[in-house]
């Protein structure tokens, strides 16, 4: 059974502007603790924060949460495993928000995402 689907495209330098603009502060909101202690590993933090923020929108498209439901975006968690392969973890609120959705459906969510950027754009499909 499909739950949603969800899509995002970004141009990668808008993140980059909005790192430089807001700093700590932006990267804290959007991003887990250990998606920014990872990222200090990176030779292409722009491409690395991108594809993160594309993929987590997508994710949030995909659920298309209700007014009541809460999903932050801080709260979705990728880890790359393999080149472009991601496993998501779900922390806090947004992990109780989507054990509830699954209660629901009597279903567990399995997050098929793909993820693919040319010069400055990322796309997200999950």
């Amino acid at each position: 059974m499909i739950y949603g689907i969800g899509t995002d495209l970004i141009d990668f330098n808008r993140i980059n502007k909005t790192i430089n603009t807001f700093g700590a502060k932006f990267l804290y909101r959007i991003y887990s603790k250990e998606e920014i202690k990872i990222s200090k590993e990176q030779l292409n933090k722009n491409l690395y924060f991108a594809e993160r923020f594309s993929i987590k929108e997508a994710i949030w498209k995909a659920l298309s949460p209700k007014q009541n439901e809460i999903i932050n975006f801080n709260e979705i968690q990728l880890i790359e495993y393999s080149k472009g392969y991601y496993v998501t973890d779900f922390l806090g609120k947004t992990k109780l928000t989507i054990a509830l959705i699954e209660k629901q459906l009597k279903k567990k969510f399995n997050f098929q995402i793909t993820v693919t950027h040319k010069k400055t754009n990322v796309l997200s499909f999950v």
